[in-house]
């Protein structure tokens, strides 16, 4: 259809053509999603120094810890900000944990 474009008959919405199509597909689209969680703590210096280090910090970070659609049970936990249409192949929303210690001698 390369350089066809302006020919193409395309069936689609209008007053003349009203059952073009079903609105049963569509659903609601609505979400909220919390995209990184971060926590550290710094432990004191008079804590730290017995155990012969100059610093000690702990932290963890967690990537997509919450997403709220109404339609992630429907679809298996897909993330609604897919570049794609939703269907079968669609991967569920990944979510990440990292804990992590800082130490300083």
């Amino acid at each position: 259809m390369a350089g066809r474009y302006n020919n193409l008959n395309i069936n689609y919405w209008t007053l003349a053509n009203p059952i073009y199509d079903s609105t049963l597909q569509y659903f609601d689209g609505s979400f909220m999603k919390l995209c990184n969680i971060n926590f550290g703590y710094n432990f004191p210096a008079a804590t730290v120094s017995k155990l012969k280090i100059s610093g000690l910090r702990v932290y963890t970070s967690i990537q997509q810890p919450f997403i709220f659609a109404p339609y992630r049970s429907k679809y298996k936990g897909v993330d609604p900000e897919t570049a794609d249409v939703i269907n079968a192949d669609q991967t569920p929303a990944v979510r990440q944990f990292t804990f992590g210690v800082n130490a300083r001698f």
